[in-house]
């Protein structure tokens, strides 16, 4: 797989520049379901994080999100707004 083999190629490259920072790498969540097994939460869950305002959006009649943005939110919720670091 070409574009693979190109990823890792770059974050090799970044890691032999500047190893020190974390790469976090894009990852779409698309509907409900994959969003609430990728955090090993129900799908009430899911909704209810929407409705308290987590990064996910409605495309297409289905919840999206990009699981960095949704973890970061989660974890500054979770530690009552301060998350030292990110």
């Amino acid at each position: 797989m070409p574009y693979h083999s190109e990823r890792e190629n770059l974050r090799q490259a970044i890691r032999d520049a500047i190893p020190e920072v974390p790469i976090l790498i894009p990852i779409h969540l698309a509907g409900c379901r994959h969003i609430a097994d990728a955090f090993l939460v129900s799908r009430a869950t899911v909704r209810a994080w929407k409705r308290a305002g987590a990064p996910i959006a409605v495309i297409g009649g289905r919840l999206t999100t990009e699981y960095n943005m949704l973890m970061h939110w989660h974890v500054k919720r979770s530690a009552g707004g301060t998350v030292v670091g990110l």
